[in-house]
């Protein structure tokens, strides 16, 4: 998931409820992660671009072309 700044998204998901599974780090000079949970059980990843944007084509062949949330609570998942 695509984020402004890695570390306060990463301070505001606990706020919310999600757990830090590993504070955010520099990934070369390609951005800045945050690896959470959400109160759900979702694991996702929280992303600063700087050299890297992140997907740049979609739904084309051989391209990203599926994300999905899997929980049991979409309630839950949809407030957070």
């Amino acid at each position: 998931m695509t984020v402004t700044r890695a570390d306060e998204a990463a301070t505001r998901a606990t706020q919310l409820g999600a757990t830090r599974l590993d504070a955010p780090f520099d990934v070369m000079q390609q951005g800045r992660m945050a690896i959470i949970r959400d109160p759900t059980g979702a694991v996702l990843q929280l992303w600063e671009p700087t050299a890297h944007n992140g997907v740049k084509i979609r739904n084309e062949p051989n391209s990203l072309c599926w994300s999905e949330l899997t929980t049991k609570d979409p309630k839950a998942a949809e407030a957070f």
